[in-house]
């Protein structure tokens, strides 16, 4: 397989830009990356046979990806992703949810749409008023960009692997992609395995250039806005420098311990197939580091929750 992680380059070209009103909006980010790794999801969790094998074919489109990866979606959005935000937000300088409303919205809002997008929670008290057109305007503007994100982001992976595999229904067909190689070190290896070992390291590379780029955009906007609210909760600051650091810490050193066993227990394979030893090392730490981040959530959310959520106002 071509690496997990490298497979979420293929939903960069639908990111959405807010500078651009043509932007893809009909699908959701945060699920059309997920989306694009939810075929591999079966090496990583114990899941049946059975649906294992539906997992690279076009029907599991949605009898597998699209469940699973619903799955997964709450998981990150609502579950990792505002504890995420919790650990770097102390690093972030004067950081106020006027950096992300729309002067012709309403505030309020925003404001609640904000706290939820970052910490997972929202001042705003529900009500039946108007809740059918509320319901239908979540529908179309959230969940249906979400059930199109996953869908989309498993096709691209089915597509990357179709030509990428040696069996491929595109590599099939197209002869030349499985010719074999005739020098060291890819001697009898095919052209679609070497497109395969290639396509994952640009996809890393291009993961990163996105970041980095991303993130310095981020702090341009967020140092130029002139709005602030010191007491809106998505500026607000959970945790301090020294315990951002200190559990970011703990969890990166205990990740570097998995990883350092696996890499010994695997190391014989690593003269036969340096990629082989990578995947095999990928796949016995990464789900240890997922339930090591699930953890952190769930005692994030249960801090915030008893310090924030019944205080009076």
């Amino acid at each position: 397989m071509a690496f997990t992680l490298s497979h979420m380059a293929a939903a960069l070209p639908f990111y959405r830009s807010k500078n651009k009103n043509h932007s893809m909006r009909w699908f959701q980010f945060d699920a059309l990356l997920i989306g694009t790794m939810m075929p591999d999801l079966h090496y990583y969790i114990n899941i049946g046979s059975s649906l294992s094998r539906q997992s690279h074919e076009w029907t599991g489109l949605f009898t597998y990806n699209l469940p699973w990866g619903l799955a997964v979606f709450t998981l990150w959005y609502w579950g990792l992703k505002p504890a995420a935000f919790a650990l770097v937000r102390p690093f972030l300088k004067e950081l106020t949810v006027g950096n992300f409303i729309q002067p012709n919205k309403e505030v309020n809002e925003e404001r609640n749409k904000v706290q939820r997008r970052f910490i997972g929670y929202a001042d705003k008290i529900w009500s039946f008023a108007n809740i059918r057109k509320r319901v239908m305007h979540k529908v179309k503007s959230f969940y249906l960009p979400v059930v199109l994100g996953l869908i989309v982001g498993a096709a691209t992976h089915l597509i990357w692997d179709g030509i990428t595999h040696a069996d491929g229904f595109i590599a099939q067909r197209i002869d030349w992609l499985q010719y074999p190689l005739y020098f060291y070190p890819f001697k009898g290896t095919s052209i679609a395995r070497i497109l395969q070992y290639l396509s994952s390291m640009a996809g890393l590379v291009i993961l990163a250039w996105f970041a980095t780029s991303r993130l310095q955009i981020w702090k341009r906007s967020n140092n130029s806005s002139e709005q602030a609210t010191i007491s809106d909760a998505a500026a607000r600051t959970f945790f301090t420098k020294k315990q951002s650091l200190t559990i970011i810490g703990l969890m990166a050193t205990l990740s570097l311990v998995w990883i350092v066993q696996t890499s010994l227990k695997w190391y014989p394979s690593l003269s036969g197939s340096p990629y082989r030893f990578a995947a095999k090392v990928s796949v016995s730490v990464l789900p240890n580091i997922a339930v090591l981040c699930i953890g952190y959530a769930v005692i994030y959310h249960l801090i915030y929750l008893s310090r924030y959520a019944f205080r009076k106002k």
